[in-house]
């Protein structure tokens, strides 16, 4: 049987998710969570790696604006955003990685 990961979610991720349905994402990203969950290093769909104050996160895409991003730890995963555009998240990932987790 496998094992699934705990998922967290940032205060910035809760609010995000908010705004999940009227923008009509909500299935894309329940499906991008349960894959992730399951293994966050599946392929496909691809995953990414951010470089600068992202360092040590990852992202996956949910459509060509907006991005999931996590962080894997040992038995649970850090969902630090859950739907922010790329411009923005590189700015509230600095607030949000230093709050709740």
């Amino acid at each position: 049987m496998v094992e699934e990961y705990d998922i967290l979610y940032s205060k910035f991720a809760l609010k995000d998710a908010k705004n999940l349905t009227s923008a009509k994402l909500d299935k894309k990203v329940k499906e991008l969570i349960k894959i992730i969950s399951i293994n966050p290093f599946q392929n496909p769909p691809p995953y990414e790696k951010p470089v600068g104050n992202l360092d040590g996160l990852y992202s996956r895409r949910i459509n060509i604006q907006y991005i999931i991003v996590y962080e894997v730890m040992e038995n649970k995963i850090n969902c630090h955003s859950c739907v922010s555009s790329q411009s923005t998240i590189y700015g509230k990932s600095r607030i949000c990685i230093k709050t709740l987790f």
